[in-house]
């Protein structure tokens, strides 16, 4: 694994965290919400791990 994938790992891992912490002053979210922002994060992460993958190329 070379120096540029453990940095995108640590940066995946950190905006996870980061939007996992994400919170409101209103009730909390329900579970259709809480799915929808699972699948946005896990897409989010895709595109992260697909965009490293082309920059190796």
């Amino acid at each position: 694994m070379t120096k540029f994938d453990k940095e995108l790992i640590i940066q995946v891992e950190e905006a996870i965290k980061f939007l996992e912490n994400i919170t409101c002053g209103a009730p909390p979210p329900s579970i259709e919400y809480q799915e929808m922002r699972h699948k946005n994060i896990k897409e989010y992460v895709e595109k992260l791990i697909k965009k490293n993958d082309e920059s190796k190329d």
